[in-house]
C-alpha cells in the first residue's frame, strides 16, 4: 500500500478520532457533571461588592440560596434586575433566604455604574445589595451557566432544587409564595 493511499484511507482518522472523542466524553462525564437538580452544588468562593470580602457558597448552609448568574451587558439581565432587588427587599426580613447576585467576570467599578443605574430608576440605594463578584469567571462554568441570566435555588443541605434559565418577573406574587413554600416544605 502507497503511503499517500494510506493517509487518505478514511480508517486511519475514523478510528483514531472516534476513540478519542469517546475517550473525552468519558473524561467529562467523571470530571466535570453539570449541576442538575438534586445534585450538591459546586463550592465556589465569592467576593462581595461592598467589602471585597471572600465568602464560600458552603458558608450558607443551614439556609436557603438564590444563587443568580448575571452580566452588565446582558439585556435580559438588565430587565430582570429590579424585580430581583423588589424580590429581595420582600423577602430579606424571612431570614430562611439568602441571595446571592453573582457578577461574571466584569471589572468592579463597571458593576457599580450598573448598579447606580438600577437604583435611580427604583430610587433606591443600592449599598445593601447581595452583589458578589466572580472576577476570574469560574463560578458560572462550575454551574453550567451557559446564558445569563441564570437562577439556582440551593437548599439548606447544599443540593441544587431548582435552576431556571433566562429573566424572570421575580416581584410577582408566585415566585415569593414559590420561595415561601420551599422554605417551609423542607
Amino acid at each position: 500500500m502507497n503511503l499517500r493511499r494510506w493517509l487518505t484511507d478514511t480508517r486511519v482518522i475514523t478510528i483514531p478520532g472516534s476513540l478519542g472523542l469517546l475517550l473525552f466524553g468519558v473524561w467529562l462525564f467523571f470530571h466535570h457533571r453539570t449541576p442538575y437538580p438534586g445534585n450538591p452544588a459546586p463550592d465556589l468562593t465569592l467576593y462581595s461588592l461592598d467589602r471585597g470580602l471572600a465568602y464560600e457558597l458552603r458558608s450558607f448552609r443551614g439556609r436557603w440560596v438564590l444563587l443568580n448568574f448575571w452580566t452588565t451587558w446582558c439585556p435580559p439581565c438588565r430587565e430582570e434586575f429590579p424585580a430581583l432587588v423588589r424580590l429581595w427587599e420582600q423577602m430579606s426580613s424571612d431570614g430562611r433566604w439568602v441571595f446571592l447576585w453573582v457578577n461574571v467576570a466584569e471589572p468592579d467599578n463597571q458593576v457599580r455604574r450598573f448598579l447606580q443605574d438600577v437604583a435611580r430608576s427604583l430610587e433606591r440605594s443600592p449599598d445593601t445589595w447581595p452583589v458578589f463578584l466572580d472576577p476570574t469567571g469560574q463560578a458560572g462554568p462550575r454551574f453550567g451557566v451557559w446564558a445569563f441570566p441564570e437562577t439556582f435555588l440551593v437548599d439548606p443541605r447544599g443540593r441544587i432544587v431548582e435552576r431556571i434559565i433566562g429573566p424572570q418577573a421575580w416581584d410577582q406574587p408566585a415566585w415569593r409564595q414559590r420561595l415561601q413554600s420551599l422554605a417551609g416544605s423542607r
